[in-house]
């Protein structure tokens, strides 16, 4: 296993991993974007495909932002499949015609079937080779956002572990609410996904600058492998699609998540561990960090009540130290702002969690979601100190209640009573 925890190295091992197939890619993703980062990475999925590779991406509907004539035409690649997560019924392309699945429509899906989404993040290669963590396909993840960057963490995986992923892949893949693009225009024309891969590649030549130190074609990665395969370390490894249970006797547990909203069930479980002599450390993001104002909205309810169970609480910092900064951005990009992104519960030192699940009841209840338990010492120690760093002053306020009973942000910057906002860059 490998722990990525810098931006630049998360996309260039994705595109190493796609450039080296031989036989096969599975993706899996809620987030698909249209900027530069998810354009690369789609653009070599193709050329991958384009030189025999069999290609299933999974995405989810909701959130992407794609012409529909586009997706269908994606069908008509001899070795590219794309299916959409939990899409509407009915939905229309440039042609105007209607396909049996679509963005959502009043009458014909029920909110409930709507929430349903899958928030996995997972690339196979070949079936020995994996990436799955908090990382989705956009230019925030990959230290290319001009605004947002997240700090985020991904595992690379090889050995006993993969087959696991590539089953859990299989069963969304196979999920009768996983629908190919084809059903949109069946009898859409092969020249459309010429036309659209053309706009593709002039996009990215347009916006080459931002991709300053990304390979934008394809090219021998075997150096880069070897080097990578050094850098790996063996540890026992399984895939968890819920939170594992605490085990007894655990010293401290540490909890990360973007969008915190503590369930009753949550909040009793820290307050007994805490009494139990247990330390319990809570990392999230900051209202200027976070990238979503609604669930900021909602964790804000929480905090003293999270407080008052005996957690520490801790809020990461937009704009952080060089040193997280770096792992971040990707030169020549400097983005306003660092939005944690990491999800990871550490208890003990021998196990550890990492990947896509949120401390909230959408995450919990409603979404798809997975994750890898990691039974090693050395890899949790590890996490561990990369933890820390997250939250020592420099990056993160840490939340307490003082002696007047009001909620106080301390950082390297001092003690404010209000919740701080935007910080002078560093």
């Amino acid at each position: 296993l490998l722990a990525i925890a810098n931006n630049h190295e998360a996309m260039m091992w994705r595109l190493m991993i796609i450039d080296e197939a031989r036989s096969s890619l599975d993706l899996q993703y809620f987030i698909w974007d249209s900027d530069p980062a998810a354009a690369l990475l789609f653009e070599r999925l193709l050329e991958a495909a384009d030189r025999g590779v069999r290609v299933r991406l999974l995405v989810d509907d909701l959130p992407l932002q794609a012409d529909d004539t586009d997706l269908a035409a994606i069908s008509s690649h001899p070795h590219f499949e794309l299916k959409l997560f939990n899409p509407g019924r009915v939905r229309r392309g440039r042609a105007g015609k209607t396909g049996e699945i679509g963005k959502p429509s009043e009458t014909s899906v029920s909110l409930r079937e709507l929430n349903r989404r899958v928030h996995n993040k997972l690339l196979i290669a070949d079936g020995s080779l994996a990436i799955t963590g908090g990382r989705d396909a956009g230019a925030a993840y990959f230290g290319l956002g001009p605004t947002y960057n997240f700090r985020d963490l991904d595992i690379l995986a090889a050995g006993k572990v993969v087959p696991e992923l590539t089953v859990a892949f299989d069963q969304y893949w196979n999920s009768p609410v996983s629908y190919p693009t084809a059903a949109i225009d069946p009898d859409v024309d092969p020249q459309v996904l010429s036309a659209a891969r053309a706009r593709r590649n002039e996009y990215l030549a347009e916006h080459a600058d931002v991709l300053t130190y990304v390979p934008l074609q394809p090219h021998p990665w075997s150096d880069e492998m070897w080097r990578l395969l050094e850098r790996m370390m063996p540890a026992d490894a399984h895939v968890l699609r819920d939170v594992p249970e605490q085990r007894p006797g655990r010293t401290e547990i540490i909890l990360v998540a973007p969008y915190l909203i503590a369930t009753e069930d949550l909040m009793e479980s820290i307050r007994a561990r805490a009494a139990e002599g247990v330390r319990v450390r809570i990392l999230t993001d900051s209202m200027v960090a976070n990238d979503n104002a609604s669930a900021h909205r909602r964790y804000k309810k929480y905090r003293r009540r999270i407080l008052e169970t005996g957690a520490e609480l801790y809020e990461f910092r937009p704009h952080p130290s060089e040193d997280v900064r770096a792992a971040a951005d990707m030169p020549p990009v400097h983005a306003e702002l660092i939005s944690l992104h990491i999800r990871a519960i550490l208890g003990d030192s021998d196990g550890c969690t990492v990947g896509s699940l949120d401390l909230d009841p959408r995450a919990m209840v409603v979404n798809a979601e997975s994750a890898l338990y990691v039974n090693s010492a050395k890899f949790c120690d590890q996490l561990a100190e990369d933890l820390d760093v997250l939250m020592h002053p420099d990056d993160a306020w840490r939340v307490e209640i003082d002696e007047n009973g009001l909620l106080s942000w301390t950082s390297s910057a001092g003690t404010v009573t209000r919740e701080p906002g935007r910080e002078p860059d560093r």
